[in-house]
């Protein structure tokens, strides 16, 4: 508006430019009802790169007295036309924000729209992967780079010129191989440029892998054990034992190790305590694969030693007919030896260290040995001399008597291999010597039991003999069948029959009391005996007729017969009326 034009301060002027400042007036109040400032094109936002300059612009129509741009709220100085461009732009300048206020000659300043200066960036790489990657083959690796820029850039990366993975800050390379090596790059890239990072060199190191595994052996104490491994991109190698690293240099009882950490493995002067076991070799790899590595196989060592009987049983084995025997020898050595019994120079038995000979016989009897073998060697027990003892049997067995008090009984055995003898009455031994009443015992432990001057009471019963066997058979033993002993006692009346005097019709009775061995009685009257008088009494009814009969009984008895006094019956007569 005209307060706001910039008068000259030159009084010179003065008088003119009050009267022309009066005209003025009054022509903006005549114009100002018809041509006020309408703004038809607003300024525009700007988006450019760094470096460059933005230009903003306004269309406006009314009576326009001027412009003036302002940045940030802040007027910009000589920017005072319809359009302003910036000085070359920066990073800092992203975000400010511009209008123009649209002078009015005479009526009412009109501000614009307010717009945005976008300010972009060229893409800059500001950091990456040190440039030499070593890698182990099947490892991962990612190659990251962090870039500024504005808009934010896409990326390319190369392996040599061909484009290789997606747009992103990272290239993930999986799994590597071989083919993976080589020189890799990034190109950054936005509106406003580009940035490349590389080259990158990467070296794949292959794994180390196994192509002839080491074998095992048997080996006898003393020899040497060698094995190897070939193998590809190798950096170490390390044997083990069971697992457990192993080193050069004594490995006791005078073995020795050399090639631990080589492909080859020697062992000297093998120790059958010491070497023996599943060797492995560790392949470690080279380079970024040293952290790599593979197991062979096992490769078993045996060594065997030389076999040697330790024990064995005593050499002379004394046994009895029907005993089991068996010879049994410890022996050492590896493998586990077999084993050859001997009778003479004939094979027995089955490859054990144990001879099992069952319910010997004679034909047992003789010299045994046996030959332990392994692949190392043989060793030899013996001569053992199994003698076979055999049992008592009794031939001729003893016998029984009958006998009378006073006699002598005699009875033998006839055995074959025997070793004692015991008598036996009623099963019980019986010795030498005093056996009762005046009888006496001789022969109590020989074959042939004599027993004199027999006694009833003392010495009738069943004789045995038991047979015991000689040597080895001393705990066997063989019963006789019983030689049964009957002493009869002579026979000695004690109460005679006496005379009876009887009525004719009257009953009768006679009796006799004996002792001693009685077999039975005969009565006999007048001597003649009487059919079926012949228990201890006798009774019958007597008639006249008998009157003055005599009566004596005959006692019977296997040591002799006795008789009895001779009585006389005498029978009354009845009386006659």
């Amino acid at each position: 508006m005209i307060h706001n034009l910039h008068f000259v301060q030159n009084t010179k002027y003065k008088n003119k430019i009050r009267a022309l400042l009066a005209f003025t007036l009054f022509l903006c109040s005549w114009i100002s009802s018809y041509a006020q400032v309408i703004i038809t094109t607003q300024p525009a936002a700007q988006t450019v790169c760094a470096g460059s300059a933005a230009t903003f612009s306004v269309v406006a129509t009314g009576t326009v007295a001027g412009y003036q741009w302002f940045k940030n709220g802040v007027p910009v100085g000589g920017a005072v036309n319809s359009s302003y461009t910036t000085p070359a732009t920066t990073s800092s300048n992203n975000g400010d924000v511009f209008y123009v206020e649209v002078q009015c000659l005479c009526g009412t300043d009109v501000n614009s729209n307010s717009v945005t200066l976008t300010v972009n960036s060229a893409p800059q790489i500001t950091s990456g992967p040190i440039l030499t990657q070593n890698r182990c083959e099947g490892d991962n690796l990612t190659l990251s780079v962090t870039a500024t820029g504005n808009p934010a850039p896409s990326f390319q990366w190369k392996k040599g010129t061909t484009n290789v993975g997606a747009n992103s800050s990272s290239l993930n390379l999986t799994n590597l191989t071989s083919a993976d090596a080589g020189g890799y790059s990034v190109v950054a890239t936005n509106s406003c440029g580009t940035d490349t990072y590389g080259t990158i060199t990467v070296n794949v190191n292959l794994k180390p892998t196994i192509s002839t595994q080491p074998t095992g052996a048997t080996k006898c104490v003393g020899e040497t054990f060698t094995t190897s491994v070939t193998a590809s991109n190798a950096g170490s190698y390390q044997w083990l034992k069971e697992g457990n690293p192993i080193s050069d240099g004594a490995a006791g009882n005078g073995s020795s190790i050399s090639g631990a950490t080589s492909n080859t493995l020697t062992i000297s002067n093998l120790c059958a305590t010491c070497n023996p076991g599943a060797y492995t070799v560790r392949v470690t790899g080279a380079g970024a694969c040293g952290s790599q590595n593979v197991t062979s196989t096992n490769a078993v060592l045996v060594v065997n030693s030389v076999v040697q009987i330790t024990s064995g049983p005593i050499l002379t084995q004394n046994r009895c007919e029907g005993d089991n025997l068996t010879l049994s020898v410890t022996a050492t050595g590896n493998p586990a030896p077999s084993f050859q019994w001997k009778k003479g120079t004939t094979n027995v038995g089955a490859n054990s260290s144990s001879l099992n000979l069952t319910n010997l016989t004679s034909a047992d009897a003789g010299g045994y040995s046996v030959v332990a073998t392994n692949s190392c060697g043989t060793d030899t027990y013996g001569t053992i001399t199994v003698n076979v003892n055999l049992k008592p049997t009794i031939s001729t067995q003893p016998t029984g008597a009958t006998k009378c008090v006073g006699e002598t009984f005699t009875t033998s055995v006839t055995a074959s291999n025997a070793g004692s003898y015991q008598w036996l009455k009623e099963g019980n031994p019986i010795s030498d010597g005093a056996a009762g009443n005046g009888s006496s015992i001789s022969g109590a432990t020989s074959n042939t039991l004599t027993i004199s001057n027999l006694c009833a009471t003392c010495n009738p019963g069943a004789y045995t003999v038991r047979v015991t066997g000689a040597g080895a058979c001393g705990s066997q033993n063989v019963t006789s069948t019983n030689a049964v002993l009957v002493v009869n006692e002579l026979i000695s009346v004690s109460t005679q029959p006496i005379s009876q005097t009887v009525c004719e019709g009257s009953g009768v009775s006679f009796a006799v009391s004996a002792s001693g061995t009685i077999t039975g009685y005969q009565w006999y009257r007048n001597g003649v005996a009487i059919g079926s008088a012949t228990n201890s009494n006798y009774s019958f009814a007597p008639v006249f007729a008998n009157n003055g009969d005599k009566f004596k009984v005959e006692i019977l008895g296997p040591c002799g017969n006795v008789t009895s006094s001779e009585v006389v019956l005498t029978v009354n007569p009845k009386p006659i009326i």
